[in-house]
């Protein structure tokens, strides 16, 4: 791991300046090389330097989902992994309405000072934003979570989900230490009569789960994410599973123009409605694994 940012050893405080267009959207290849350099710094001063960090979001005017609940993931890791809730410092938007959007989204009630505690008595609140460990704990509070902003489950929706937090706790961190943060981040919210859900782990990633294996070296990791969403593939290569890339898939409609967008390392998944794939490559590696639904109103 290293850091774009020359860094004192001896410094007090880090500063991380956000880009004016913080977007992590694969159709804009310098916005999303900015975010995912931010998410690198930040993890390398929380991680190997261990110095506190500014994350100064001054200038930002556009900040998209993606980056969003991958900023809230990498802020409160920091937190958590140096076990300080005044880590990491923030400054917000000067920019009235993207500062509006923070507040009102839930974002800076999820980043704001805090640890543990804080992500836990979050589950308490309607916040949009969310982090957790158990499916037999968060599962249940994510789906009442959608059901109260949506006024239902869309169809194949909460199996959906839960796949992917049974994935994430059984396989993501699998060879991570002990003491490692084994959470996932979530991002609920509605648009254009669209529901978007997003939840984001930063663990193996589908790549390396697939190498450990299979030994795809030199597979592209954007190879690998459309192998894996084929139906009977499983990196466990255990005879009988392989059906939860369907259960990801099925929530997309052949009706609205619903997506699943997947983001792993270096490799980026899309699917369509139609069926069609899109494949794609990342410019800088995203350590972990992003999913993100985008459901129509019609499934009511």
């Amino acid at each position: 791991m290293k850091a774009s940012i020359i860094i004192n050893p001896r410094a007090e405080i880090v500063d991380i300046e956000l880009s004016r267009n913080f977007k992590f959207i694969s159709k804009d290849p310098v916005a999303l090389h900015g975010v995912l350099i931010t998410l690198s710094d930040i993890s390398y001063c929380a991680n190997v330097v261990k110095i506190p960090i500014h994350v100064d979001m001054s200038k930002v005017e556009h900040i998209n989902a993606q980056a969003a609940i991958l900023l809230f993931s990498h802020i409160t890791s920091a937190q958590l992994v140096n076990r300080k809730s005044d880590f990491v410092k923030i400054t917000l938007p000067s920019d009235l309405k993207t500062r509006k959007l923070v507040r009102n989204s839930g974002l800076w009630e999820a980043i704001r000072n805090g640890t543990d505690r804080k992500l836990d008595k979050n589950w308490l609140t309607v916040n949009n934003f969310q982090s957790g460990y158990d499916p037999d704990k968060h599962l249940e509070s994510t789906l009442e979570l959608i059901e109260q902003k949506w006024g239902s489950l869309p169809r194949h929706l909460g199996s959906a989900i839960n796949e992917a937090m049974l994935n994430i706790k059984q396989h993501a961190y699998s060879i991570n230490p002990p003491d490692a943060i084994k959470r996932w981040w979530q991002y609920i919210y509605i648009k254009n009569n669209e529901l978007h859900f997003l939840i984001f782990d930063k663990g193996l990633g589908i790549p390396d789960s697939f190498r450990l294996q299979r030994q795809q070296l030199k597979t592209p990791d954007e190879d690998i994410i459309a192998y894996a969403m084929k139906r009977w593939v499983t990196s466990t290569n255990v005879n009988g599973r392989g059906n939860g890339s369907m259960n990801i898939k099925r929530p997309v409609s052949d009706i609205e123009k619903d997506t699943l967008l997947i983001y792993s390392h270096n490799g980026g998944y899309e699917y369509h409605t139609d069926g069609k794939v899109r494949c794609f490559k990342l410019p800088v590696k995203l350590a972990g694994t992003l999913l993100a639904w985008k459901i129509g109103i019609q499934h009511d």
